[in-house]
C-alpha cells in the first residue's frame, strides 16, 4: 500500500516498484463507479525511476462532469475527500485519505480539455526521454528541500520545467518557432475563458514560380494571413495542409519543407492552438474552395515579392481579425511574423 503524506507538505522517495501495481488496484475500485471512461495512472509515480510524493495520482477522462455529480456517494464510499472548493469548469478534484496522510489524487478531467491532454503528455515525454526524467528528479530534490511544508509553493516551482516538456512534446520533434500565451502578452478580452480543447492547424508560406510569397488578404477588415488551418480529425498534418492551400489558395503544392510548431494559448477562444507551419512551392491552380464566412469576409489571395512586404503587410492590420477580434489580430500578427521570420533564416 503506498504510504501516503500529510496535506500541505512536502517528502520526496525513491521510485517504488509498487506503484503500478497500487494504481492497478486503485483501478479496479473505481471502474464499477466509470464505466467506460479512461483511468490513467500519472504524475511522478507513474513515470519509472522517478522520485516521488507517496501519492498515487490518477486521471480520469469524461466527456462531462454530470456521471460524476450522481456518484459523489460512490467515491465517497471509497475513502475519497468531495471537495466543492476544488471543482474547476475543466477539472474536478478529488483526494483520498485522512489528511495526515492522503494516498491518492483523483483528477477528473474533461477529456477534450488541455488539462487532460498535458498531463499524459508530460508523463510519456519523463516515460520515453531519461535525461528530462533526470532533469525533473534533480529539480523537485532542490525544491523538496526549499519549500518542506509548503506544497503550493513547490508545485509554482515546478511549472516552468513542465510547462517546456508540455511543449517540446507538442512540437513531436520540431523546432518551436514561437509560443505565446495571451495573458503574459497583456492582451485581454471580455470573451476570455478556460481552455477548454487544443486546435492543430497546418499553414504555409507559399511561394510561386516567380518567388512571390501568397498570403490570405482578408478585404473587410484588411489584414493578412498566411495559407492554413485547422486539421480535420481525420487528417494528418500533411494532409491538412495540402487541403487548406488548395481551397484558400487554390492551388496543390509541392516541395514541402518543415519549419516549425507556433503554439498559443488564446483564452479569447477557449484553446490551446498549435500550429505545424511549413515552406512549399505551388503546383498546379485547381480552384478555391472557400467557407460561406471566408466569403463574406473578401478573402483573396494576394502576392508579395519579399519576406520583407509580406511582414510589413500582416503588421500593418490594425483593426481586427477575420473574426472581429483586436486581440486575435495581435496574436495571429505575432505568429504570422515569426513563421515568416524562422523561414528566413
Amino acid at each position: 500500500m503506498v504510504a501516503g503524506l500529510a496535506r500541505k507538505t512536502v517528502r520526496l522517495i525513491n521510485s517504488c516498484a509498487d506503484w503500478p501495481s497500487d494504481f492497478l488496484h486503485e483501478k479496479e475500485l473505481l471502474q464499477p463507479i466509470f464505466s467506460g471512461e479512461d483511468i490513467h495512472h500519472v504524475g511522478s509515480t507513474a513515470v519509472p525511476g522517478l522520485c516521488a510524493k507517496p501519492i498515487i495520482d490518477i486521471l480520469i477522462g469524461v466527456d462531462s462532469f454530470d456521471e460524476v455529480y450522481q456518484n459523489i456517494s460512490g467515491l465517497e464510499a471509497l475513502g475519497y475527500h468531495w471537495m466543492p472548493e476544488r471543482i474547476k469548469d475543466w477539472e474536478i478534484f478529488v483526494p483520498k485519505g485522512p489528511d495526515h496522510a492522503r494516498t491518492h489524487y483523483l483528477h477528473i478531467v474533461l477529456k477534450d480539455s488541455p488539462a487532460y491532454t498535458d498531463v499524459l503528455a508530460f508523463r510519456n515525454y519523463l516515460r520515453t526521454h531519461s535525461n528530462a526524467r533526470d532533469e525533473y528528479a534533480a529539480l523537485k530534490r532542490q525544491l523538496a528541500e526549499q519549500y518542506v511544508n509548503n506544497r503550493e509553493a513547490y508545485t509554482a516551482a515546478k511549472s516552468g520545467f513542465i510547462c517546456s516538456i508540455i511543449e517540446r512534446s507538442c512540437a513531436d520533434g520540431l523546432p518551436i518557432i514561437l509560443s505565446q500565451d495571451q495573458h503574459e502578452l497583456g492582451l485581454v478580452d471580455s470573451k476570455d475563458r478556460a481552455m477548454s480543447y487544443t486546435r492543430h492547424a497546418a499553414r504555409v508560406i507559399l511561394i510561386n514560380g516567380q518567388g512571390e510569397i501568397g498570403l490570405m488578404h482578408f478585404t473587410k477588415t484588411d489584414s493578412y494571413k498566411l495559407p492554413g488551418g485547422g486539421i480535420k480529425t481525420n487528417e494528418d498534418r500533411l494532409d491538412g495542409l495540402r487541403r487548406e492551400a488548395q481551397e484558400e489558395a487554390g492551388y496543390t503544392i509541392h516541395t514541402i519543407v518543415p519549419l516549425g510548431v507556433v503554439i498559443e494559448q488564446r483564452y479569447f477562444d477557449g484553446m490551446r492552438q498549435i500550429s505545424y507551419c511549413y515552406r512549399a512551392l505551388t503546383d498546379q491552380f485547381v480552384g478555391t474552395n472557400l467557407t460561406k464566412k471566408e466569403a463574406a469576409q473578401g478573402m483573396e489571395l494576394v502576392w508579395v515579392p519579399s519576406y520583407a512586404e509580406a511582414i510589413r503587410l500582416i503588421q500593418s492590420a490594425n483593426i481586427t481579425d477575420e473574426d472581429g477580434s483586436k486581440v486575435g489580430l495581435e496574436m495571429m500578427k505575432r505568429r504570422e511574423v515569426a513563421i515568416l521570420e524562422a523561414a528566413k533564416i
